[in-house]
């Protein structure tokens, strides 16, 4: 009985580590979405400036 609930101890411990290491892993990857979030935002800026280029150069030529 004994060994038993040192096995279940020993897995708990495990899992408990387990968790710990993904919670980490969330952690680094909310931080990279983040980072892409505000590269897409930058991206979506440059991208209105070109379409506002464009329609003047459009304007222009008509």
């Amino acid at each position: 009985m004994e060994q038993i609930l040192h096995q279940i101890l020993s897995e708990v411990q495990g899992l408990k580590v387990d968790v710990k290491e993904l919670s980490t892993r969330l952690e680094r990857v909310e931080v990279r979405l983040e980072r892409v979030e505000e590269k897409v935002e930058r991206v979506e800026v440059r991208l209105e400036r070109l379409e506002d280029k464009v329609e003047r150069l459009e304007e222009k030529v008509e």
